[in-house]
């Protein structure tokens, strides 16, 4: 395929001092045959002005509050190309992003995605180098190959692979295999969980991706984003198991178990060093997604009765832990 269409679908949601910088990011791209939908969710700030200067240039359709997979959603119905790049409204592209990434896609015509590396920032410096994680990223950066192939949906089980959808480009057969996103707050996840089932997917090295960082975002203050993140996305891995043959489902109940041990941990830690109330709200928040939920009560007890009993049933819980990782490593 030569010179395909790129489909660049962006929502947004009152995020529109962002925006321009936004698009200028995809007008600036080597790769020029492009077209740009953006889906303004029912933005209450000044987004319908700040869009005004790019309307000649970008298809802009505004629709009822539905949030984002809605918005997502609609721009897929929309999009025309043999490729669909995702990007929220306040992330930035490198301007060789869609052309290193048609070139990879055209090398790897069965990968169901293609993600490349970037950076996280925020208004005044570099704050991560890299967005791609886990074991795939480790064995990407220590090849000498600038890209990996391959089938990684048990790697998914661990999450966090991918940072944000920015880095992703799609190909037409995969969404129409895959269908639209579900309506997860961490749907982008749910759709390489759905993604890595079917198909291989290629990693690439290239730093083409800033996603931009700020304290009001969906996921919230640093501080608290682990919990936010881990709330999404158990929600997520619940629903997948379904699709999962029975040793499949062994590993992602496993890495089910681990996600809540893990919050419940970092609440308890959070609680007793930062805020309490926070913590509480975050143990019952998962105890409603119905995952291990005597882990979840027996913490939450615990940060609520005085000192030592509540340090007690912190070690006893270390201990569990380390009992864990001998029969379960990494």
């Amino acid at each position: 395929m030569t010179n395909p269409l790129i489909s660049v679908v962006i929502a947004t949601y009152n995020t529109g001092r962002y925006l321009p910088e936004t698009l200028e990011s995809v007008i600036a791209q080597t790769y020029r045959n492009w077209e740009i939908i953006v889906v303004d969710d029912g933005s209450t700030d000044n987004t319908h002005e700040l869009i005004k200067p790019y309307l000649s240039c970008i298809c802009f359709i505004q629709q009822k509050h539905g949030g984002l997979a809605s918005a997502r959603n609609a721009g897929l119905q929309l999009a025309k190309g043999d490729f669909i790049a995702l990007l929220d409204a306040d992330d930035l592209w490198l301007p060789e992003k869609l052309a290193i990434q048609v070139e990879i896609a055209g090398n790897n015509p069965e990968s169901g995605l293609i993600a490349s590396d970037g950076v996280e920032f925020d208004d005044q410096k570099i704050t991560s180098l890299h967005l791609l994680h886990g074991s795939v990223a480790n064995k990407l950066f220590d090849s000498k190959e600038s890209e990996i192939t391959g089938h990684f949906h048990h790697n998914f089980f661990k999450q966090g692979i991918i940072s944000c959808p920015a880095q992703t480009l799609l190909p037409r057969h995969l969404v129409e295999e895959i269908g639209s996103f579900g309506d997860f707050s961490a749907q982008d996840y749910d759709y390489y969980l759905r993604t890595a089932l079917r198909f291989p997917i290629t990693f690439h090295r290239h730093s083409l991706v800033r996603w931009r960082y700020h304290a009001e975002s969906m996921s919230g203050h640093w501080s608290r984003r682990k919990f936010v993140w881990n709330l999404q996305i158990l929600l997520v891995m619940r629903n997948h198991l379904h699709r999962c043959n029975e040793y499949e489902r062994y590993l992602l109940n496993y890495e089910i178990f681990r996600t809540v041990f893990r919050t419940s941990m970092l609440a308890y830690d959070y609680g007793n060093k930062i805020d309490q109330v926070y913590a509480v709200e975050v143990l019952t928040e998962l105890l409603q997604t119905r995952n291990w939920s005597l882990i979840v009560l027996i913490f939450k007890s615990a940060i609520q009765v005085p000192e030592p009993i509540h340090s007690f049933i912190y070690q006893v819980f270390l201990g569990l832990l380390r009992v864990c990782r001998f029969f379960f490593p990494e």
